[in-house]
């Protein structure tokens, strides 16, 4: 149960960054609505990395790192942890 938990937490937190970041991406793109802006997010644990490349992938946890690698395409996005 505990588990489940997590995964629902870890699957949702992802998705509501994620929302919020391309909301204030698009509020902060100049008037000639090209995707300009630029972002940093900061994150950690289990949240910034990419479920794809895990564990957690067997068990279908998607997190912020993959969302992100997804929909802003992987050349565009840098994923830094320590």
């Amino acid at each position: 149960m505990i588990f489940l938990i997590q995964k629902i937490i870890i699957t949702w937190f992802g998705m509501i960054i994620l929302e919020t970041l391309e909301r204030l991406i698009t509020f902060h793109n100049d008037n000639n609505n090209e995707d300009n802006s630029k972002a940093i997010v900061w994150t950690y644990n289990t949240h910034i990395g990419d479920t794809r490349a895990t564990d957690m992938s067997k068990d279908n946890i998607i997190n912020l790192g993959q969302l992100v690698r997804e929909r802003k395409n992987k050349n565009n996005t840098v994923l830094i942890g320590f």
